[in-house]
C-alpha cells in the first residue's frame, strides 16, 4: 500500500499540462449559471429554513445558501449514522433537479461538453500509468491486481479517456448521463464485455 507524493502527478488531474483555451468556454458557463438558477432557486429553502426570509435576502444569496444545503443533504449518505436528513428541505424533484445541475456542471469543468476547454487532458498521465504498469506486469510473466481509489473529478474525465460510451454523451444542452453497469469501448471484440489486451493497449496507447 502506498500514498506518496511521487504519485499525485497521475492520480489527479496534473496541471502542469497546459490544455489550450477555447472560445466558446465562457458563453458554456453562462448558460450553466442560467441552468443551475433554473434548477434550484433557492426561495423555497430559505422560506422553510428563516421566519423572515425577505429580511434575510439582504445578506444571504438564495441560490448560494440552498446549493450549500443540498451539498450537506448529499453528503449526509455518507455518514448514515449520524441518523440526519435534509432531503425534506428540498423534496424529490428538487433533489434529482440539483443533481442534474451537478451533472451539467462537472461534464462542463472537465471539458467533456462540445466546446468547452479540453481539461480531461490532465488525466492522460493516469492512463499512460495504466498502460506502463500493465506491459510490466505482462513482460513479467507473473499475475497481479493494482486498484486505484479515486474522486468523481477523475473518475468520470478518466471513463471519457478510456471510450465509455455512456461518458462520451456529454452535449451543450445540459442534459445527461451514466451509472455503474457494464459497458463497452470502440474496440471489436467476440467475447464482450471482454477485449483482447493487445488491441485495448493499441487503441489506448494512441491517445497517450
Amino acid at each position: 500500500m502506498d500514498a506518496s507524493e511521487h504519485d499525485v502527478y497521475y492520480l489527479r488531474a496534473n496541471t502542469s499540462i497546459v490544455v489550450q483555451p477555447s472560445a466558446t468556454d465562457d458563453s458554456l458557463y453562462r448558460e450553466l449559471e442560467v441552468f443551475k438558477q433554473r434548477m434550484l432557486s433557492g426561495q423555497p429553502q430559505m422560506e422553510a429554513v428563516f421566519t423572515d426570509p425577505q429580511r434575510a435576502q439582504t445578506f444571504i444569496d438564495p441560490y448560494t445558501f440552498a446549493d450549500d444545503l443540498y451539498n450537506i443533504a448529499s453528503d449526509m449518505y455518507c455518514l448514515p449514522e449520524l441518523h440526519l436528513s435534509f432531503n425534506d428541505l428540498f423534496g424529490e424533484e428538487g433533489m434529482i433537479d440539483e443533481f442534474r445541475a451537478y451533472n451539467a456542471s462537472w461534464c462542463l469543468w472537465e471539458g467533456l461538453m462540445p466546446g468547452a476547454v479540453t481539461s480531461y487532458h490532465r488525466i492522460y498521465p493516469l492512463l499512460q500509468n495504466f498502460l506502463d504498469e500493465a506491459a510490466a506486469m505482462v513482460a513479467s510473466g507473473g499475475k497481479g491486481l493494482r486498484l486505484r481509489f479515486g474522486h468523481d473529478d477523475v473518475v468520470l474525465p478518466f471513463a471519457f479517456i478510456l471510450g465509455f460510451p455512456e461518458a462520451r454523451g456529454a452535449t451543450d444542452d445540459m442534459k445527461f448521463l451514466m451509472n455503474e453497469n457494464e459497458t463497452s469501448i470502440p474496440v471489436k471484440t467476440d467475447v464482450a464485455p471482454y477485449y483482447p489486451w493487445q488491441d485495448v493497449k493499441r487503441y489506448w496507447a494512441g491517445d497517450c
